[in-house]
């Protein structure tokens, strides 16, 4: 049943309907018997949620996946949902620590996913200001992977900007690298 009404709300949604998906897989993940099934639509229900506009349920739907998601890839898309939501709410430290919890751990196989992962934090260190999250851009960069194809999920930019996007996140983690610099020449003085 729970993968009949997972299918049913798929098929049939369209723009404007998001709020309606994220109520059918919320309760398709409800109704799920194996958890990593329940944990994978929990995940899919909160990023409806949140493009339907209502980023505290969205918030709220992605507990069960960042806790219980053996699939690295659903824990890392939980992860961006929550980030994103935590964006909206003007918390870009919780923000990155969500995004860090999923790249200094298990990290998703989902290259398009983890490339959208380090572009939420990248927004995340530009509104922190906070030299550390620019710190963890350069270190994430350096074993990224750009993706040659598009995720199972829905992810907000396509693929074929994967360059662009990583351009855009590099860019604050040079700045990270440049500041490195100056505090370094500032104390050999």
């Amino acid at each position: 049943i729970a993968q009949a009404l997972e299918q049913s709300a798929t098929i049939s949604s369209c723009p404007g309907t998001e709020l309606e998906l994220a109520r059918a897989l919320q309760r398709a993940a409800e109704m799920s018997p194996q958890r990593g099934d329940a944990a994978r639509r929990y995940a899919q229900a909160a990023s409806a949620a949140n493009f339907g506009g209502d980023p505290g349920w969205a918030m709220a739907l992605t507990d069960v996946p960042l806790r219980e998601a053996q699939d690295a890839d659903v824990a890392g898309f939980a992860a961006l949902t929550r980030a994103s939501t935590l964006l909206q709410y003007a918390r870009p430290t919780e923000a990155v620590d969500t995004v860090r919890s999923v790249l200094d751990g298990r990290r998703p196989v989902d290259r398009h996913l983890e490339l959208a992962l380090l572009y939420a934090a990248a927004g995340a260190a530009y509104y922190s200001g906070e030299l550390d999250h620019r710190r963890d851009l350069r270190r994430w960069l350096e074993t990224l992977e750009l993706p040659t194809a598009a995720s199972r999920f829905s992810l907000p930019f396509p693929v074929g900007v994967a360059s662009l996007q990583r351009a855009h996140i590099a860019m604050y983690g040079e700045r990270a690298g440049a500041a490195l610099l100056l505090e370094t020449a500032r104390r050999a003085r």
